[in-house]
C-alpha cells in the first residue's frame, strides 16, 4: 500500500512538470525586453503601453516582436564588420534570443537615429503574416510619419499594423496582394467626395431653376432709361492723355537633379528577410 502512495505522488509531481516542459520556449521569449527606447523616441506612458502590447501580441500569436531605438547604432554595438542596419538588427535579434518555435519566429523594428536609418528584419513564421505587400504596407506607413519627425505616432501605428497583420494570420486569412487590407479611411474620403459632389449638382440646379424664374433682366446700356428725345450731343471729341508700358524678363531654362532614399525587401544571410531605408 505505501509503494502504491508512492507512485502517486511521484506521477502527481511529474505532472506538474509537464506545463513548464512545454511551455518552457514560451516563457523564455515572453521573458525578452521587446522595446528598448535608447533613442528617447516615446513619453514614458506611451512606452509602458507599447510594451504590454508587444507582450501580448507576442504570446498570443506566438510570433515575437521587438523593436529597438538608438541615437547610433554604431556606437551601440562597434563589434560588428561590415556595419550596417540590417546586419546590426540581425545580430541584435540573435543575440538577444528573439523568437518562437525552431524557427526563430518574429519580427524586428530597429531605429537609429544618428543615421536616420530603419529596417524591419523578419523570421520564420513571420513572414507569412507579414509578407512581401505586409512588408510593403507597414513600412510605407512607418515612414510617411518618421520623415515628418512624428516619431511616437510613426511607432504606435506600426505595432497597430502589425497586430492587424497578425489577427488575419491566425484566421487563415493573412494578407497579400489577393487580399489587401481594407483601408475605410479611404471609404470615408471617397463618400465625402461624394457628398461634396451631389450637393455642389443640387446648388447648380437650384441656381438654374432661380434664374429661369427671374423675369427682370438688367440691361447693358443706359439708353434705356432715358426718355426718347431727351438728351442731344452736340459736339464729340477724343483726346489721347498717356500711355504706359511693361516689361517682363523672360524665364531661363534651369535644370536640377536630386534622389530620396527609401526601403526595399531583401533576404538576409541568416535566414530572415525584411528590408529598411532612410527616413
Amino acid at each position: 500500500m505505501k509503494k502504491i502512495w508512492i507512485r502517486i505522488l511521484v506521477m502527481l509531481f511529474l505532472l506538474t512538470l509537464l506545463p513548464a516542459c512545454i511551455n518552457v520556449e514560451e516563457v523564455n521569449a515572453a521573458a525578452q525586453q521587446r522595446l528598448v527606447d535608447d533613442g528617447e523616441l516615446l513619453e514614458r506612458d506611451v512606452r509602458k503601453e507599447l510594451e504590454r502590447k508587444l507582450d501580448k501580441l507576442a504570446r498570443r500569436y506566438k510570433l515575437d516582436v521587438g523593436i529597438l531605438t538608438v541615437q547610433d547604432y554604431e556606437m551601440y554595438d562597434s563589434t560588428l564588420p561590415n556595419y550596417s542596419t540590417e546586419a546590426f538588427a540581425s545580430s541584435y535579434y540573435y543575440d538577444r534570443q528573439f523568437g518562437f518555435d525552431e524557427e526563430d519566429s518574429g519580427i524586428l523594428l530597429v531605429i537609429s537615429m544618428e543615421e536616420r536609418d530603419w529596417h524591419i528584419y523578419i523570421v520564420g513564421e513571420a513572414r507569412v503574416a507579414v509578407n512581401d505587400y505586409g512588408f510593403e504596407y507597414i513600412s510605407e506607413r512607418l515612414v510617411d510619419k518618421l520623415s515628418d519627425d512624428k516619431y511616437e505616432e510613426g511607432i504606435v501605428r506600426y505595432v497597430d499594423d502589425l497586430e492587424k497583420f497578425f489577427q488575419a494570420y491566425d484566421k487563415g486569412e493573412a494578407y497579400g496582394s489577393d487580399n489587401k487590407v481594407k483601408e475605410t479611411k479611404r471609404i470615408l474620403l471617397y463618400f465625402g467626395i461624394a457628398m461634396i459632389l451631389s450637393l455642389a449638382i443640387a446648388i447648380g440646379i437650384v441656381q438654374s431653376m432661380k434664374i429661369r424664374m427671374n423675369t427682370a433682366k438688367p440691361q447693358p446700356a443706359a439708353r434705356e432709361y432715358v426718355k426718347q428725345g431727351s438728351f442731344v450731343l452736340t459736339e464729340n471729341q477724343d483726346l489721347y492723355l498717356y500711355s504706359h508700358t511693361t516689361r517682363t524678363a523672360r524665364p531661363k531654362n534651369e535644370s536640377s537633379s536630386g534622389g530620396s532614399s527609401g526601403g526595399g525587401s531583401s533576404s538576409g544571410s541568416r535566414g530572415g528577410s525584411g528590408g529598411g531605408g532612410k527616413f
